[in-house]
């Protein structure tokens, strides 16, 4: 029986040699593992921007469709292209925060998603432009700087 120990033992000594070979991988995955809580505040207030500026943009895309529909002189009507632009876009909370997110990460052109704004009123494509450089001037930026700094203190 205790000869059954003495090789248990034995087995677990050449685990921690094996463990012993993963030091660097160990020293690389720490500061990702620590700084997971930084992260998912960064994500949580990406999502809150997000989502605020997901409502403005539903709520002037509903808006206009509405009024569109309500409109019988057909030269104030907006085109089928840019409603079906705004409504792919911009037609529910999900699809705007994903729009939104894409024109922040590169995933879309962000004029693409511009231009249908811009028929809604000037004050709708402004406001898209100070999310896109508020967005990547202000917040990217101070996040990635917040997680770096949480990566280098470890």
């Amino acid at each position: 029986m205790r000869l059954l120990r003495l090789l248990k033992m034995l087995k677990l000594l050449r685990l921690m040699r094996v463990v012993r070979l993963f030091r660097e991988l160990r020293m690389m995955l720490m500061p990702i593992v620590q700084s997971m809580r930084t992260l998912f505040w960064a994500a949580c207030l990406l999502a809150i921007v997000l989502y605020f500026f997901a409502i403005v943009f539903l709520q002037a895309t509903a808006k206009a469709i509405v009024d569109d529909a309500q409109q019988t002189d057909a030269y104030a009507r907006l085109d089928t292209s840019t409603l079906d632009s705004l409504r792919r876009n911009w037609g529910s909370v999900p699809l705007a925060m994903d729009s939104l997110f894409k024109a922040i990460t590169g995933g879309t052109e962000w004029e693409n998603l511009a231009n249908p704004l811009s028929s809604l009123g000037v004050w709708y494509y402004l406001l898209f432009i100070s999310y896109m450089a508020f967005l990547s001037l202000a917040v990217l930026n101070v996040l990635t700087g917040s997680v770096d700094t949480q990566c280098s203190l470890v």
